[in-house]
C-alpha cells in the first residue's frame, strides 16, 4: 500500500442524522465484507487512538438490554428508553483512509450526569460505514455495520463528568465509487439520537 495515513484529530459531539434524513435505503451495488486484522501490520494502518484507550476487543457476546416495561403495558406503545441516556460519545478518527485499510480510532465516552453510571453488563455497541451517493445522501454499504461489546469489564464505572477513551476499529470499503465515507458509532441500547458520526476522505 503506498503512500501513508494523515490523522486529525476530529471531535465529534453525539448528533443527529441531521442533513442525512431521508438518506437512501439502497446501496451502491458495491459491496463490503469487513475483516477486522490483529495488529497495525496486518493490514497497515495507522492510529490516532490516543494513549491510555480501553484496548480493542473483538468479543460480540454481549446481551440486548431489555428495560422493564411501563406499569400495565404489554409492550412499548413508543420507542422503548434509552439504557445510557446522560453518556456522550464523540469521535477521535483520522481525516483520510485507504480502501481496505483497517482504520484505528477512538470513542471518548462521558458521562454528563451527577450520577455515577455503571456500564455491567457490558453492553454491545454498532459501528456502521456508509458512502456519499448520489445527490450527497450517505448510502448503505452491503456488510458495513459491525457490532460488538463494549470492552468495559476492567473499569466499568464512570463517574460524574468522567471521560474515557475506547480504542475501535474498522475497515475502509473497497470497490467504491465515493471519495467520502460516513462513519456512525452508537450504543445499540441507546436511540440514535445519541450515535456519534465523522466524515472521512476515502484514498483509492
Amino acid at each position: 500500500m503506498n503512500g501513508s495515513l494523515t490523522p486529525a484529530w476530529l471531535l465529534t459531539t453525539a448528533c443527529l442524522c441531521g442533513v442525512l434524513t431521508g438518506c437512501a435505503s439502497e446501496g451502491n451495488g458495491s459491496t463490503f465484507s469487513p475483516t477486522l486484522a490483529s495488529s497495525n501490520a496486518e493490514a497497515g494502518s495507522s492510529s490516532v487512538v490516543p494513549p491510555g484507550s480501553v484496548p480493542w476487543s473483538a468479543r460480540d457476546d454481549f446481551d440486548a438490554w431489555h428495560p422493564p416495561l411501563p406499569p400495565g403495558q404489554d409492550f412499548w406503545p413508543t420507542e422503548p428508553p434509552s439504557r445510557w441516556p446522560d453518556l456522550r460519545v464523540r469521535l477521535v478518527i483520522p481525516d483520510t483512509a485507504y480502501a481496505g485499510q483497517t482504520v484505528e480510532y477512538a470513542v471518548l465516552i462521558r458521562n454528563e450526569s451527577q450520577q455515577v453510571v455503571d456500564l455491567r453488563p457490558c453492553g454491545g455497541y454498532r459501528q456502521e460505514v456508509q458512502v456519499v451517493g448520489a445527490g450527497l445522501a450517505a448510502e448503505p454499504v452491503e456488510g458495513g455495520e459491525s457490532r460488538f461489546r463494549l470492552n468495559c469489564d476492567e473499569s466499568p464505572r464512570l463517574r460524574p463528568d468522567e471521560q474515557r477513551s475506547y480504542a475501535m476499529r474498522l475497515v475502509a470499503p473497497e470497490g467504491l465509487s465515493g471519495d467520502e465515507i460516513l462513519v456512525t458509532w452508537g450504543f445499540i441500547d441507546n436511540l440514535p439520537d445519541f450515535e456519534a458520526q465523522q466524515w472521512l476522505v476515502l484514498s483509492h
